[in-house]
């Protein structure tokens, strides 16, 4: 909710956004709404090939799933709040005593925990702009840039062309099967993805910059939290001195640590979580239904792989918040958060059943192999074999 969401999607094919944000309304409810803003008949075929029809399976699902989450009540609950707070505190002490011990594993470990905290502030995104989703900002990345790129791009069309964070990887890191590779994107990754998972947000912090100075992009007060580590460290240090001069080598230094760390654990766990490996859909393999059209709902599961440790409904909520746990649930219905959405996991494999589809999982150990694999994969796939 909120104006923000609206004066980003003005002017664009927002169907896919709608129809998966709003969940609890009911389809009467979602009827009445769209009336009233209705101009005209929109001429023409959709860019995107996804499918709402009422009687598919999406549509079902999302019908059966409204009651019960309406009965949960709508938001982020305390637990959730209670693990993304946690997070945020131990991060910050981790990131002082790690300064004051100048130690560089506890700067690290700190750096870990921030990437922890941005992952659960994902629960965050979804919604109306609140503070605990600046949280993202302070990692160096851009907390409006990922509602464009993750909540607009990603979520709705996970794996195709439309996917912004695909686009954002390449040329080093190329995941679509057809795309033109060279031997080097291919088998170059196994030795150079890693060390670039942990430069990526610096990366990002300098495009950014210069985007700005150069006018290109609109400089955003939030943009400045990149700073709160350095001024954290800064202070420690200051008090570690008696509140005498601060040694600006070591704070770039402490802080150059934290920072690596941090954006080390939070792309390769992301890049590692669901979507890459051979045996999942990329765009370039024939969709589940054989042809160009397909539901929603389908397309969202034929791109994830959950992993057994981090989905059903006894997966522990603080591994499931900072691990991408519970993918496919949540790429379906990405506003729910994620301690809710165990509440509709008997819905959800009651609806598959009855469709003909299954929620297919891989183990951890096997997603981070695949992906490397995935990105030495130059043939598509047919329908039958990612069904």
């Amino acid at each position: 909710g909120g104006a923000e969401w609206l004066r980003m999607t003005r002017g664009t094919d927002i169907t896919e956004a709608f129809e998966s944000h709003h969940v609890m309304a009911g389809e009467r409810r979602l009827a009445e709404l769209l009336s009233r803003y209705r101009i005209g008949r929109a001429t023409g075929e959709r860019a995107t090939p996804y499918t709402f029809a009422p009687d598919g399976f999406y549509v079902t699902l999302r019908r059966r799933c409204a009651p019960v989450l309406r009965a949960a009540g709508r938001g982020v609950g305390g637990a959730m709040r209670r693990v993304f707070d946690g997070l945020l505190v131990l991060w910050v002490a981790l990131l002082v005593a790690g300064a004051l011990a100048d130690r560089w594993w506890l700067l690290a470990v700190a750096g870990v925990a921030l990437a922890a905290n941005a992952v659960c502030a994902h629960n965050f995104f979804h919604r109306r702009d609140n503070w605990r989703m600046l949280v993202f900002d302070v990692t160096g990345y851009s907390s409006w840039e990922w509602r464009v790129s993750h909540v607009l791009s990603h979520h709705l069309f996970p794996n195709s062309i439309y996917d912004l964070e695909l686009a954002e990887l390449e040329p080093f890191l190329v995941y679509l099967p057809l795309r033109p590779k060279t031997w080097l994107q291919r088998y170059g990754p196994l030795l150079y993805a890693v060390p670039l998972y942990g430069f990526a947000f610096l990366i990002e912090l300098v495009k950014r910059v210069v985007a700005v100075a150069r006018g290109r992009v609109r400089p955003r007060w939030e943009n400045l939290l990149v700073l709160v580590p350095m001024a954290i460290v800064a202070a420690a240090q200051c008090a570690l001195h008696g509140g005498g001069g601060v040694e600006w080598a070591v704070v770039l230094r402490q802080t150059f640590v934290f920072q690596v760390a941090c954006s080390a654990w939070f792309i390769g766990v992301g890049l590692a979580a669901a979507h890459h490996h051979p045996d999942v859909w990329h765009d370039g393999d024939a969709p589940r239904s054989g042809d160009r059209s397909c539901d929603f709902g389908v397309a969202q599961l034929d791109a994830v792989r959950d992993r057994p440790l981090l989905a059903g409904s006894n997966a522990p909520l603080p591994l499931v918040a900072t691990l991408y746990g519970n993918h496919a649930l949540h790429h379906l219905f990405p506003t729910i958060s994620h301690e809710k959405l165990p509440l509709i996991q008997d819905e959800f494999d009651r609806t598959c059943r009855e469709f003909g589809l299954h929620s297919l999982s891989c183990s951890q150990a096997a997603m981070f192999v695949g992906g490397f694999k995935q990105l030495q994969r130059t043939y598509a796939h047919s329908a039958s074999h990612i069904s």
